[in-house]
This record gives C-alpha cells, sequence and structure tokens, in this order.
C-alpha cells in the first residue's frame, strides 16, 4: 500500500499489460523531473525513485512468476546491502 497525496493506493494483484508498463515508464519520466534529480552523478532523489520502481517491476514479476519475482528481490536486497557497504 502507499500513499501519495493525501492519496491511498492498493497495488493491484491483477497481470500486468503493456500498456501499464508504458504508464508506468511515463509515471517515472515525470517524477524524475518533478524532483528534479540529477542525471548524472549520485542523486539520493534518483536513487529512491530508482528504487520505488525497481520495487514495482518485482511487484508485476512476482505476479506472472513468483520465483523469478522472489529471485529478482534477493538480487535487489543484495546490491543494497553492497550499496550500504560503500556509503
Amino acid at each position: 500500500m502507499g500513499q501519495q497525496d493525501e492519496e491511498i493506493f492498493l497495488p493491484s494483484k491483477t497481470p500486468c499489460t503493456r500498456h501499464d508498463l508504458i504508464q508506468l515508464q511515463e509515471r517515472f519520466h515525470v517524477m524524475l523531473y518533478q524532483e528534479e534529480a540529477l542525471e548524472i552523478g549520485l542523486c539520493p532523489k534518483r536513487r529512491r525513485i530508482y528504487n520505488d520502481l525497481f520495487d514495482e517491476l518485482i511487484r508485476i514479476i512476482t505476479l506472472q512468476c513468483c520465483e523469478r519475482g522472489l529471485l529478482l528481490a534477493r538480487i535487489r536486497n543484495e546490491f543494497l546491502q553492497w550499496m550500504s557497504e560503500y556509503e
């Protein structure tokens, strides 16, 4: 479940369509622009937005194939742990 601008929403449990992914990509670009995320270098805003996108992609893929989603979540967790060691 998430909350944005006083609006509460629940993730869908229905499979994602191509149109849904296009909308997700457009929303992703809008968020980068609105947050004024830097295009190069280290940027906490950009990193947060990318993390949110990756979490959403993991959710979508998990609905299609649980094992694939769990593997992606494991990769994400390993990467986040690796990154935290360098901060």
